[in-house]
């Protein structure tokens, strides 16, 4: 388990320096890819976007 989990603040600044974003951004289908790239997360929304 992360040591960040329940502190968001660290976590986000933690997974911006890293160049993603964390799980809880993703929907959790996504988020077991561990693909948690800003690429992935823009794809998700446009895709979520679409489905409405």
């Amino acid at each position: 388990m992360c040591p960040r989990k329940g502190h968001c603040c660290e976590c986000i600044q933690y997974h911006r320096q890293q160049n993603e974003l964390p799980a809880c951004y993703f929907p959790r289908n996504v988020e077991k890819t561990y693909d948690r790239s800003i690429r992935k997360f823009i794809e998700c929304q446009q895709v979520k976007k679409y489905d409405e």
